[in-house]
């Protein structure tokens, strides 16, 4: 697979690990709670798509029928969405993602919906931490911060997630961050 990462490497850089999630979904807690907002629109969906149905179909009231039918179907999709559609991604997260680490930056790609490459340099300022979890380690090297929907600042860390050896990783960041590796 390091094949692949050359072409995006700078002179000079090399990769030095490269990894990607292990099987097996985490942040259970997160899932959860995302999949107790998609419950009732998923139902409130069939609902209405019901309802959509037997106004064309018993009723002869087509215009209505569709719009009903309509607004059921886009309320499906929302629900199943935040319902189940984050648990599916979160399970085949080990096969759409790749990680690398290079003697400059971390790189993480992703291939579900779209493509996609993310780059973030690991300079001497960079604040890196560890979390062990059962099974699996997380590296963190990034924090994104943005305004949440409540006037507060909604934090998003980003690293190497569900990884094996985590330890190692973290190592090899810090020396990285220390001098030449």
């Amino acid at each position: 697979m390091a094949e692949g990462w050359d072409a995006y490497l700078q002179p000079g850089e090399r990769i030095l690990w490269e990894g990607a999630p292990q099987p097996g979904i985490r942040n259970r807690e997160r899932l959860a709670f995302i999949s107790l907002f998609g419950v009732p629109f998923f139902f409130f969906g069939l609902a209405g798509t019901g309802v959509g149905l037997q106004h064309i179909f018993w009723r002869g009231d087509v215009g209505i029928g569709l719009v009903t039918l309509a607004l059921g179907l886009i309320f499906i999709v929302v629900g199943y969405t935040f319902a189940f559609g984050e648990w599916v991604e979160a399970a085949k997260a080990h096969r759409t993602t790749r990680y690398a680490l290079s003697t400059r930056a971390a790189y993480v790609a992703r291939q579900s919906r779209k493509r996609s490459l993310k780059v973030y340099p690991i300079l001497p300022k960079t604040a890196l931490e560890i979390d062990h979890c059962d099974g699996y380690d997380n590296v963190w090297f990034h924090a994104r911060s943005e305004d949440g929907s409540e006037g507060g600042i909604t934090t998003t860390r980003i690293g190497f997630e569900g990884i094996k050896d985590g330890t190692e990783v973290y190592r090899l960041m810090r020396s990285i961050q220390t001098g030449p590796t």
